[in-house]
């Protein structure tokens, strides 16, 4: 769950105007999210779906949901990803996981917004062993997950060359499902992004953040499952947002299925931006449900990115 800012006067400073949403897998649940955005401030939602669940065994969409109000959507593209991995080893190989850009008219100029969840593979571990042996069920290797991670990168670059109009602003953000605190994988993410001329807001030097810092993910794989986030950032800090947000950067070194797995990538000023696009440092944010549901009371596994997007004219 990624969500961005823009400040548009003190009144309404804590409202978001862009989410960028990475796991809602039915219609329902879209249109049950639009609902409950709406009923909280109004009409002025508008929501746009990644692609879905077409083609033969498909089971599910991409899971990509954007959410944006006050800013129109002006140019929406769809990317399915091609390297999906084998769907006797990886649940996502029955995906439509992919890309999604949205660009919205700020007043200023147009900001365009990409955002994807890339694959992590596996997810028939438990498969009984009678399905297991003779259809050769098993959880990909390392060497099968990199290859298919690399090759989803190479698309989302393309897909981002493909639609990037020079003359706008660009941010890509989503669940990459590569860790920053794994040197390897996050070599692989910064390498890509690097080329677009895309900076990792978490680590841009200003920020004096370290890249293995900011974990994104509790443990949720096993029966040792964490209930809440207090291993990865802390207790949500009384001062800052009365509780919402997490209360410190550094924490202990991360444990399998924990890591810094979401990011949000700013692209670097040009000469050719009608408009400058600056970022504020990113937070996180664990969401909890209204009312727990299955002893669970986060939406996610993930916590949300926040930031906040100051948008202003151009002059020559």
């Amino acid at each position: 769950m990624d969500r961005l800012r823009s400040r548009r006067g003190d009144r309404e400073r804590d409202a978001y105007d862009v989410c960028c949403l990475c796991e809602v897998w039915r219609g329902e649940a879209a249109e049950r999210i639009l609902g409950d955005v709406r009923a909280a401030g109004g009409d002025a939602w508008q929501a746009v779906a990644g692609p879905g669940a077409d083609g033969a065994l498909i089971v599910h969409g991409s899971g990509l949901c954007f959410l944006t109000r006050r800013f129109p959507v002006v140019r929406t593209e769809r990317l399915v990803f091609g390297s999906r991995g084998e769907r006797r080893h990886d649940s996502d190989a029955w995906s439509n996981k992919g890309a999604m850009l949205n660009v919205v008219d700020t007043g200023t100029g147009e900001l365009e917004l990409f955002q994807t969840h890339l694959y992590y593979g596996g997810g028939f571990a438990d498969a009984p062993g009678v399905l297991a042996g003779p259809l050769g069920i098993r959880d990909p290797t390392d060497d099968e997950r990199e290859e298919i991670w690399r090759a989803q990168l190479g698309e989302l670059a393309r897909f981002y060359r493909a639609h990037h109009r020079p003359s706008n602003a660009a941010i890509v953000t989503g669940d990459f499902n590569l860790s920053g605190a794994d040197i390897r994988q996050y070599t692989f993410v910064r390498r890509a992004m690097d080329e677009l001329n895309l900076r990792d807001l978490w680590a841009w030097d200003v920020f004096r953040h370290a890249p293995a810092d900011g974990y994104t993910c509790r443990y949720t794989d096993s029966e040792e499952m964490e209930r809440d986030f207090a291993a990865v950032c802390g207790r949500p800090g009384a001062a800052d947002g009365a509780g919402t947000y997490c209360d410190r950067d550094r924490v202990r070194p991360p444990r399998k299925g924990v890591g810094r797995f979401d990011f949000i990538f700013v692209e670097n000023p040009t000469p050719a931006h009608r408009c400058h696009v600056e970022v504020a440092r990113r937070r996180r944010r664990p969401f909890r449900r209204i009312e727990p549901s299955d002893g669970e009371v986060f939406l996610s596994d993930h916590l949300g990115l926040d930031t906040t997007l100051y948008v202003s004219a151009r002059r020559s």
